[in-house]
């Protein structure tokens, strides 16, 4: 069975298990050992301190992730001409796509109005705080102390950090290069991680949807399913059309032949995800000569993702994601 099809699996059972033991503890007596047994053994002990573990894990790895990839793929460049400015662009496009999604959502919802009638607990203490100054906002994208801004998940100060990172390490000599291999080693393990962390989604996902339906009701959530598919049908625009067309105009890549021919490796379907994100990638390509030889892939596809900056040691992914079968 897939990992698609074992999660959509651990969906149902979760909703299904959860109903089951909110109507459960409906008609068990509250003084009775087997109602506390059902709400601080099972609902408020075992599946909630499993879905948080899930939750935990998950950001654990997402700032070693971004870190390590932007490392990766800036000292892989060498000495280029171009890193600063290809470090200016890899800011602007992670702004420009941060403001896309935050402005599709904030429309969606005033559009929309999910959670309308809904009857929700607020801290009468809640104060809305100002915005601060645009100048403030520009100083704080580089941070004054980069591990205070990994542990504080600031993913732009980390960004910035990795870039620089990156770029000291191409002009660093044989101590550059030997961190900077150090640093691919490195994200050989995050990605196994990740992949590890991806087959075990099924369980994480079914202690998570087990809790929710036990502790609210299948029928308030249900009262919720306008917000679910607003926020589902914002996500999916977001993806299949922005990133789409962001893939499209800034790289010359069809993002349907790029789907098509990933045949499923991604990391969905494969606790192996390099392999499918170096799948997308037209500077390895060029690198490994199934392009053009006499267009530098900087030059070329300034605007790919950092990530993708590295040539992976094999041509094998490249030939079987990118080119025709009969040419794989």
């Amino acid at each position: 069975m897939s990992l698609t099809n074992r999660i959509l699996l651990a969906m149902l059972a979760g909703i299904t298990l959860g109903s089951a033991l909110e109507w459960l503890m409906g008609v068990i007596d509250p003084e009775s050992g087997l109602h506390g047994f059902i709400q601080n053994g099972l609902i408020l002990g075992f599946f909630d301190v499993l879905g948080r573990i899930f939750i935990a894990s998950l950001k654990l790895l997402v700032v070693p992730l971004v870190m390590v990839s932007l490392i990766c793929g800036m000292s892989s460049l060498g000495a280029s001409s171009r890193m600063g400015s290809i470090a200016g662009r890899t800011i602007a496009l992670y702004l420009f796509t941060t403001g896309v999604a935050v402005s599709f959502g904030l429309t969606a919802a005033m559009l929309l109005g999910p959670g309308n009638g809904i009857e929700v607990m607020t801290s009468a203490a809640y104060e809305a705080k100002a915005p601060p100054p645009l100048t403030d906002t520009l100083v704080n994208i580089f941070p004054s102390n980069p591990f205070k801004a990994m542990a504080d998940g600031q993913m732009l100060q980390v960004i910035v950090f990795a870039l620089l990172v990156g770029f000291a390490l191409t002009r660093s000599g044989e101590a550059g290069e030997r961190i900077a291999n150090w640093f691919r080693d490195m994200e050989v393990i995050v990605m196994k991680m990740v992949g590890i962390l991806i087959e075990l989604a099924p369980y994480g996902v079914f202690a998570l949807l087990t809790k929710l339906f036990a502790t609210m009701g299948f029928g308030t959530i249900v009262d919720l399913a306008a917000y679910f598919f607003t926020l589902l049908g914002v996500l999916l625009f977001h993806g299949l059309v922005v990133y789409t067309t962001l893939l499209k105009t800034l790289t010359g890549l069809s993002p349907r032949s790029c789907c098509k021919k990933c045949d499923g490796s991604g990391p969905l379907h494969s606790p192996q995800p390099p392999r499918a994100r170096r799948s997308l990638s037209p500077c390895a390509l060029s690198r490994s000569g199934l392009a053009s030889a006499k267009v530098s892939p900087v030059s070329r596809y300034p605007w790919a993702p950092p990530s993708t900056w590295m040539a992976p040691p094999s041509c094998r992914a490249w030939r079987r994601c990118l080119l025709p079968r009969s040419m794989a």
